[in-house]
Protein backbone atom coordinates (compact mmCIF):
# COMPACT_ATOMS: atom_id res chain seq x y z
CA UNK A 1 0.00 0.00 0.00
CA UNK A 2 1.22 3.65 -0.89
CA UNK A 3 1.99 6.08 2.00
CA UNK A 4 2.53 9.59 2.14
CA UNK A 5 3.63 10.92 4.97
CA UNK A 6 3.44 14.87 6.50
CA UNK A 7 5.38 16.20 9.03
CA UNK A 8 3.58 18.48 11.11
CA UNK A 9 5.96 19.74 14.46
CA UNK A 10 2.85 20.84 16.83
CA UNK A 11 1.75 24.22 16.62
CA UNK A 12 1.94 24.07 12.89
CA UNK A 13 -2.00 23.36 12.58
CA UNK A 14 -4.74 26.37 12.89
CA UNK A 15 -7.68 27.18 11.74
CA UNK A 16 -6.25 27.93 8.08
CA UNK A 17 -3.63 25.71 8.01
CA UNK A 18 -5.44 22.64 8.41
CA UNK A 19 -7.83 23.03 6.28
CA UNK A 20 -4.75 23.50 3.56
CA UNK A 21 -3.53 20.24 5.07
CA UNK A 22 -6.46 18.58 4.62
CA UNK A 23 -7.22 19.44 0.74
CA UNK A 24 -3.29 18.11 0.20
CA UNK A 25 -4.27 14.94 2.25
CA UNK A 26 -7.38 14.67 0.33
CA UNK A 27 -5.79 14.65 -3.09
CA UNK A 28 -3.40 12.13 -1.99
CA UNK A 29 -6.29 9.42 -0.76
CA UNK A 30 -7.93 10.24 -4.30
CA UNK A 31 -4.64 8.52 -5.69
CA UNK A 32 -4.88 5.26 -3.17
CA UNK A 33 -2.58 7.14 -0.73
CA UNK A 34 -2.90 6.22 2.93
CA UNK A 35 -1.89 9.12 5.31
CA UNK A 36 0.54 8.89 8.12
CA UNK A 37 1.24 12.27 10.44
CA UNK A 38 4.55 12.69 12.24
CA UNK A 39 4.83 15.64 14.74
CA UNK A 40 8.49 14.72 14.96
CA UNK A 41 11.52 14.26 12.94
CA UNK A 42 11.64 10.76 11.04
CA UNK A 43 13.62 8.92 8.90
CA UNK A 44 12.31 6.25 6.18
CA UNK A 45 13.63 3.35 4.54
CA UNK A 46 11.83 3.53 0.89
CA UNK A 47 11.43 6.67 -1.32
CA UNK A 48 7.83 8.13 -0.44
CA UNK A 49 6.39 11.40 -0.63
CA UNK A 50 6.55 13.43 2.58
CA UNK A 51 4.57 16.75 2.51
CA UNK A 52 6.18 19.79 4.88
CA UNK A 53 4.62 23.34 5.52
CA UNK A 54 7.43 25.04 6.08
CA UNK A 55 10.76 25.95 3.97
CA UNK A 56 12.11 24.71 7.65
CA UNK A 57 10.67 22.13 7.99
CA UNK A 58 11.40 20.74 4.14
CA UNK A 59 14.76 21.47 4.89
CA UNK A 60 15.21 18.96 7.85
CA UNK A 61 13.54 16.77 6.05
CA UNK A 62 15.12 16.45 3.05
CA UNK A 63 18.12 16.09 5.25
CA UNK A 64 16.97 13.21 7.37
CA UNK A 65 15.79 11.51 4.04
CA UNK A 66 17.28 12.64 0.99
CA UNK A 67 15.89 9.85 -0.89
CA UNK A 68 12.16 11.01 0.01
CA UNK A 69 10.01 12.41 -2.92
CA UNK A 70 9.49 15.78 -1.04
CA UNK A 71 6.18 18.35 -1.39
CA UNK A 72 6.34 21.48 0.33
CA UNK A 73 3.60 24.06 0.60
CA UNK A 74 4.96 27.65 0.71
CA UNK A 75 2.56 29.69 2.75
CA UNK A 76 4.27 32.72 2.92
CA UNK A 77 7.33 34.62 2.27
CA UNK A 78 8.94 33.77 5.96
CA UNK A 79 12.24 36.50 5.73
CA UNK A 80 10.34 39.17 5.10
CA UNK A 81 7.66 38.58 7.15
CA UNK A 82 10.15 38.52 10.19
CA UNK A 83 11.95 41.98 9.42
CA UNK A 84 8.47 43.15 9.49
CA UNK A 85 7.40 41.61 12.91
CA UNK A 86 10.82 42.29 14.34
CA UNK A 87 12.14 45.52 12.92
CA UNK A 88 15.78 45.85 11.33
CA UNK A 89 18.14 44.70 13.89
CA UNK A 90 21.07 42.27 13.65
CA UNK A 91 19.15 39.29 15.30
CA UNK A 92 16.25 40.08 12.64
CA UNK A 93 19.50 39.92 9.26
CA UNK A 94 20.91 37.13 10.66
CA UNK A 95 17.35 35.09 10.97
CA UNK A 96 16.30 36.50 7.45
CA UNK A 97 19.59 35.03 6.22
CA UNK A 98 18.63 31.41 7.35
CA UNK A 99 15.45 31.45 6.74
CA UNK A 100 15.92 32.14 3.03
CA UNK A 101 18.77 29.57 2.94
CA UNK A 102 16.20 26.95 4.15
CA UNK A 103 13.95 29.00 1.23
CA UNK A 104 16.27 28.01 -1.29
CA UNK A 105 17.02 24.81 -0.33
CA UNK A 106 13.56 24.09 -0.38
CA UNK A 107 12.83 25.46 -4.03
CA UNK A 108 15.48 23.68 -5.15
CA UNK A 109 15.05 20.37 -3.61
CA UNK A 110 11.23 19.67 -3.13
CA UNK A 111 9.52 17.40 -6.20
CA UNK A 112 6.41 19.50 -6.15
CA UNK A 113 5.97 23.12 -4.86
CA UNK A 114 2.97 24.72 -3.97
CA UNK A 115 2.13 28.12 -4.10
CA UNK A 116 -0.95 30.36 -3.23
CA UNK A 117 -0.69 32.90 -5.82
CA UNK A 118 1.33 33.72 -8.99
CA UNK A 119 2.70 36.63 -7.30
CA UNK A 120 4.55 34.54 -4.61
CA UNK A 121 5.58 32.30 -7.42
CA UNK A 122 7.16 35.32 -9.56
CA UNK A 123 8.41 37.15 -5.83
CA UNK A 124 10.90 33.82 -6.01
CA UNK A 125 11.67 33.59 -9.08
CA UNK A 126 12.64 37.16 -9.04
CA UNK A 127 14.32 36.78 -5.49
CA UNK A 128 16.46 33.72 -5.98
CA UNK A 129 16.98 34.00 -9.82
CA UNK A 130 16.58 29.85 -10.05
CA UNK A 131 13.78 27.90 -12.35
CA UNK A 132 10.91 26.58 -10.58
CA UNK A 133 8.88 23.92 -12.28
CA UNK A 134 6.93 21.17 -11.21
CA UNK A 135 4.60 23.39 -9.04
CA UNK A 136 1.02 23.75 -8.20
CA UNK A 137 -0.96 27.32 -7.37
CA UNK A 138 -3.51 26.60 -4.67
CA UNK A 139 -4.99 29.98 -2.96
CA UNK A 140 -4.98 29.94 0.61
CA UNK A 141 -8.51 29.85 1.82
CA UNK A 142 -10.32 27.78 4.71
CA UNK A 143 -13.93 27.47 3.68
CA UNK A 144 -15.60 26.86 0.75
CA UNK A 145 -17.88 29.45 -0.93
CA UNK A 146 -21.35 29.44 -0.84
CA UNK A 147 -22.68 30.50 -4.02
CA UNK A 148 -26.14 30.45 -3.40
CA UNK A 149 -25.93 33.06 -0.50
CA UNK A 150 -24.43 35.71 -3.34
CA UNK A 151 -26.80 34.67 -5.86
CA UNK A 152 -30.03 33.84 -3.90
CA UNK A 153 -29.66 36.69 -1.12
CA UNK A 154 -29.26 40.13 -2.86
CA UNK A 155 -31.25 41.59 0.50
CA UNK A 156 -27.86 39.97 2.23
CA UNK A 157 -26.53 42.88 1.18
CA UNK A 158 -28.70 46.37 1.37
CA UNK A 159 -26.63 47.81 4.31
CA UNK A 160 -22.85 47.64 4.33
CA UNK A 161 -21.46 44.78 6.42
CA UNK A 162 -17.91 43.70 6.47
CA UNK A 163 -15.78 40.62 7.80
CA UNK A 164 -12.19 40.85 9.00
CA UNK A 165 -11.55 37.35 9.53
CA UNK A 166 -7.85 36.16 10.81
CA UNK A 167 -5.25 37.31 12.91
CA UNK A 168 -3.50 40.37 13.09
CA UNK A 169 -0.12 39.81 11.82
CA UNK A 170 1.11 43.06 10.41
CA UNK A 171 1.32 41.97 6.85
CA UNK A 172 -2.50 40.55 7.07
CA UNK A 173 -2.73 44.74 6.78
CA UNK A 174 -5.49 44.82 9.48
CA UNK A 175 -4.14 48.74 10.46
CA UNK A 176 -5.14 49.35 6.56
CA UNK A 177 -8.64 47.68 7.25
CA UNK A 178 -9.31 49.70 9.71
CA UNK A 179 -7.69 53.12 7.83
CA UNK A 180 -10.36 51.86 4.99
CA UNK A 181 -13.39 51.03 7.28
CA UNK A 182 -12.86 54.70 8.82
CA UNK A 183 -13.72 55.94 5.76
CA UNK A 184 -16.40 53.86 4.77
CA UNK A 185 -17.97 54.79 8.28
CA UNK A 186 -17.65 58.39 7.19
CA UNK A 187 -19.96 58.18 4.14
CA UNK A 188 -22.53 55.73 5.76
CA UNK A 189 -22.94 55.90 9.48
CA UNK A 190 -24.75 52.96 9.33
CA UNK A 191 -21.98 50.51 8.05
CA UNK A 192 -20.70 48.19 10.12
CA UNK A 193 -17.54 45.89 10.68
CA UNK A 194 -17.27 42.34 12.33
CA UNK A 195 -13.80 41.37 13.55
CA UNK A 196 -13.15 37.66 13.81
CA UNK A 197 -10.00 36.71 15.56
CA UNK A 198 -8.36 35.12 18.24
CA UNK A 199 -6.99 38.16 19.73
CA UNK A 200 -10.24 39.85 20.47
CA UNK A 201 -8.68 42.22 23.37
CA UNK A 202 -5.59 43.71 20.80
CA UNK A 203 -8.55 44.04 18.04
CA UNK A 204 -11.18 45.87 20.20
CA UNK A 205 -8.22 48.18 21.26
CA UNK A 206 -6.88 48.88 17.39
CA UNK A 207 -10.76 49.27 16.31
CA UNK A 208 -11.23 51.88 18.91
CA UNK A 209 -8.16 53.81 18.29
CA UNK A 210 -9.22 54.42 14.58
CA UNK A 211 -11.84 56.05 16.18
CA UNK A 212 -14.50 53.32 14.58
CA UNK A 213 -17.25 53.14 16.19
CA UNK A 214 -20.00 50.65 14.92
CA UNK A 215 -17.95 47.66 15.54
CA UNK A 216 -17.87 44.12 17.05
CA UNK A 217 -14.87 41.73 18.04
CA UNK A 218 -15.64 38.13 18.28
CA UNK A 219 -13.89 34.73 17.50
CA UNK A 220 -15.81 31.47 15.73
CA UNK A 221 -13.86 28.15 15.23
CA UNK A 222 -13.69 27.43 11.88
CA UNK A 223 -16.55 24.91 11.84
Amino acid sequence: MKTVYFYLPKGTLNDATEYYCNLIKRAFKQEGYTIEIHDKLFKVKHDVYIVAITPADAYQIKKKNPKSRLVTWFQGVGPEEYIMLHGKTVKSFLVKKLSEYWERKALTQSDIRIFVSEAMLDHYKSKYQIPIDNYLIIPCYNKALNKDLIIDNSSKYENLSFVYAGSLYKWQCIEKTLEVFREVEKIDSSAHLTLLTKEETEAKQMAESYGIKNFDVKYVPLE
